[in-house]
């Protein structure tokens, strides 16, 4: 039988994680990141790493290096595999808990999109990739300008619940 151990590290402390402010791919690692690294490093000495792999981000090649160094090693590979989505442009250098102030707002997106947000909304904390996969992928397919409607209240009366959903592939429009 083949058996394989498969360490997965997050990166250290970015400088995005410290700040509170999205950043992009570039986003740099703390001086605390960079310990926090070492300290992985020299915690995984004894268990015979033969491969490293990094995602392309700056803060996870970074922490990938420094591992690294403390092994005797290189990077094997780069890849974009694993890398982390990306924030869109709009969002870097604004804070976490920052909100459109308009209480009506249109977003264009895709069907695939659409469904994950159906998803997050219906399950919350619960949905994991399993489900998504199982139940909300086989969802038909949104029609072409089909609408989710969707209303975002803080704390909706007091139930510790924020999303209503109102309609999903709402096409009236078409008929």
């Amino acid at each position: 039988m083949n058996t394989k151990h498969v360490f997965i590290v997050r990166h250290g402390e970015s400088v995005a994680n410290a700040t509170g402010i999205r950043q992009g791919p570039e986003t740099p690692l703390t001086e605390r990141g960079e310990s926090q690294a070492a300290l992985i490093g020299t915690r995984l000495r004894d268990h015979q790493i033969e491969r490293i792999v990094a995602s392309p981000y700056a803060r996870a090649h970074k922490t990938a290096r420094i591992i690294s160094e403390k092994l005797g090693m290189t990077i094997n590979d780069v890849s974009p595999l694993f890398k982390e989505r990306t924030n869109p442009s709009i969002m870097r250098g604004k804070r976490d808990n920052e909100t459109l102030p308009e209480e009506r707002i249109l977003v264009t997106s895709h069907g695939l999109f659409m469904k994950a947000i159906l998803a997050h909304v219906l399950l919350g904390d619960h949905l994991n990739g399993r489900i998504f996969w199982d139940q909300f992928i086989p969802i038909k397919n949104v029609e072409n300008t089909g609408i989710l409607h969707l209303e975002y209240t803080d704390n909706y009366h007091g139930t510790c619940k924020y999303w209503k959903l109102h309609s999903w592939n709402d096409r009236a429009h078409l008929e």
